[in-house]
């Protein structure tokens, strides 16, 4: 009716527009400038659901323009909030609705049901008034600090009204396995022999199973996973019970990898054996007695490739993400005995590849391949090998260094142009500089390759590395960009720490060399960036700065081995006035020598200075001063 739509309309202007956000600082908008919930949204004229992305809704072209209650904002289809006409006018709010078109949204929604309710820590305060003058008293004893719980309103709400706050309709009951000899021991410290005495006499879920089948021919009839519904494990007895009350019972083995082929197999044995007396009665199929777990299963009939491989893929592929898929069917050829691995990719390649609504099936397929091929790359094996055909493609190489799929093509140059757009002068001359050297491949082997951006807190050094990180993106050139902290890592695009990715020990020493090999994965993706991106240098010790140049040195080819850092352009950055490195029980002295300005290599590095804060807003300039005068060290005792 004419009156109804009135009101949908009326209620949508108020609660479901997403206001215009490419001015000024709305919380929906990124450092970079652009919207982080990708409003506004392109025109379409039917709504299309994938099964692999978000559902694209209906947003037709036809003019429709309103104005909002402030009477200056012009909004249109494209800023509309997906909604739910039945909520929005039962609730009257704003009360976003989308269609959960993927299994990664099923499955992650369901991940927060175990992740217990939200936790605040407070510290208790006390006040004491005297005479005329209140005294504020800050209590440090640890044992007054209480863990509180944060309670949002549905559930007090439940609370207080005594609803049912969740339900158990079964009880999970779950069976250890072990190989014969290896079933665990737990001991307290100090009490190791007590408790390998005590091992000898009881018996653990496995074996008590073996001695229960032993005694009561009625249990025979049943497997392992079957038993705990007739039967109770006394943990005191160190035995199975008969159950007075059946109650409702489910069963589990814990989950043994693929790579443990013995006890694998004990495991796939145990599911479908009735009646074990012992493990050689495990082991015993048709009357013959094999030698092995392994060996049993096969003339079991629980084929490896047909039953074992294929049942341990599907149940992988049902609670966890593709990558996870990918990475338990990289190990399953790779350590274990499959004869038909084509034959299980091709099951189960569906399950394996990203939900991503931007690639193609033949895209979404070959970056699966890809991630699989790099996981048997670094133990020496090829997907190949297996029958599945595999090639790199130059024209498509996904560099884990660069993590393209972090933001859409078509919006990156229009990003990357307004960014630098907003550069100061000091900022556009320290890009042009870095991506000027990076082009300049003929000085490989010389200098000015080396950079260090000195600026402090708020003069653009963050943005300026992901800048020149998405400029080279577009150039069809990876970066990789590290940091000293993972923290400082996430600031970065595709950032990790410096240990990590340069595989460093955790402890540096003067003579400290990388762990990574010259033929991995990993140093071949290093070796086609062209940039390495170092922030928070400042803090880093200088032997770590000396062994990444050895190892750049040693995974180079050619000439490029005599080149200081193998030839890569080094933008190091960080603010001296900061913290330094740590040297623990060190002098000022000892501190100083640790840094990277004392390094043999500094010579090499060309200082760019950022000196404009651009944090500080009108009337904040005092504060700025402030703060630089503070890490320079200029401030009097009176300040």
């Amino acid at each position: 009716d004419a009156e109804g739509k009135l009101e949908l309309r009326r209620l949508v202007l108020a609660h479901m527009i997403h206001r215009p956000c490419h001015k000024g600082n709305f919380p929906c908008r990124s450092k970079e400038g652009f919207c982080t919930k990708r409003f506004p949204k392109a025109f379409q004229e039917d709504t299309a659901v994938e099964g692999s992305g978000y559902a694209l809704l209906r947003r037709p072209n036809d003019g429709t323009l309103a104005l909002l209650g402030d009477g200056k904002t012009v909004v249109s289809n494209r800023d509309v909030v997906p909604y739910s006409t039945f909520f929005l006018k039962k609730y009257r709010t704003h009360t976003n609705v989308e269609h959960c078109a993927s299994v990664e949204c099923i499955k992650y929604i369901f991940k927060y049901v175990f992740k217990g309710y939200d936790c605040a820590v407070m510290q208790l305060m006390t006040k004491r008034i005297g005479e005329g003058v209140t005294e504020e008293v800050e209590i440090r004893v640890v044992s007054w600090v209480r863990r509180m719980r944060v309670v949002t309103a549905p559930e007090a709400c439940y609370r207080d009204c005594g609803y049912r706050m969740h339900r158990i309709s079964h009880a999970i009951v779950r069976l250890n396995i072990h190989l014969p000899g290896e079933k665990n021991v737990y001991f307290v410290e100090g009490e190791v022999a007590q408790a390998l005495r005590k091992s000898t006499t009881r018996c653990s879920q496995l074996e008590g199973f073996f001695e229960l089948n032993n005694k009561d021919s009625a249990a025979r009839q049943y497997t392992f996973l079957e038993i705990p519904k007739r039967y109770r494990w006394d943990e005191k007895k160190g035995a199975w019970v008969r159950r007075v009350r059946m109650d409702k019972i489910l069963t589990r083995m814990y989950t043994v990898k693929a790579r443990f082929v013995e006890k694998f197999s004990l495991r796939m044995l145990l599911k479908y054996v009735k009646g074990p007396r012992s493990f050689e009665d495990v082991r015993t199929v048709a009357g013959h007695i094999y030698p092995s777990f392994f060996e049993a299963c096969v003339a079991f009939g629980l084929s490896v490739v047909e039953k074992v491989w294929e049942e341990s893929l599907r149940e992988v592929c049902a609670y966890n993400m593709p990558r996870q898929a990918r990475q338990s069917f990289a190990a399953m050829i790779s350590f274990g005995a499959i004869f038909d691995a084509p034959r299980l990719w091709d099951l189960f390649k569906g399950e394996m590849m990203d939900r991503d609504a931007r690639r193609t099936p033949e895209q979404k397929q070959y970056a699966a391949l890809r991630h699989i091929q790099r996981i048997l790359k670094a133990v020496g094996q090829d997907l190949n090998a297996y029958g599945i055909p595999f090639e790199e493609r130059a024209q498509e190489i996904e560099s884990d260094l660069a993590h393209m799929d972090d933001v859409e093509g078509f919006e990156e140059r229009h990003v990357v142009e307004r960014m630098y757009e907003e550069l100061n002068v000091g900022q556009r001359t320290a890009v042009d500089r870095v991506l000027h050297a990076v082009q300049d491949s003929t000085a490989a082997s010389g200098a000015h390759r080396c950079f260090f951006l000195q600026g402090a807190g708020g003069t653009g050094k963050t943005y300026l590395y992901n800048l020149i990180i998405r400029i080279l993106r577009l150039r069809s050139s990876a970066t990789i960009a590290v940091a000293f902290t993972g923290i400082a890592a996430t600031l970065l695009i595709g950032g990790t720490a410096v240990h990590s990715r340069f595989r460093l020990p955790l402890h540096l020493y003067n003579d400290s060399v990388s762990t990574m090999k010259a033929n991995s994965e990993e140093a071949n993706a290093i070796r086609n960036c062209p940039l390495i991106v170092w922030d928070e240098a400042c803090t880093q010790k200088r032997y770590a700065l000396e062994a990444v140049e050895r190892l750049l040195r040693d995974i180079a080819v050619g000439e490029l081995k005599t080149a200081p850092f193998g030839g890569h352009v080094i933008l190091l950055g960080g603010d001296w006035r900061q913290m330094l490195p740590i040297v623990e029980d060190g002098t000022n002295e000892d501190t100083i020598g640790a840094t990277i300005r004392i390094s043999r290599l500094w010579s090499l590095f060309e200082v760019i200075n950022l000196n404009e804060n651009m944090r500080t807003g009108p009337g904040e300039q005092v504060f700025g001063s402030f703060l630089e005068r503070l890490g320079n060290g200029e401030l009097q005792d009176k300040e």
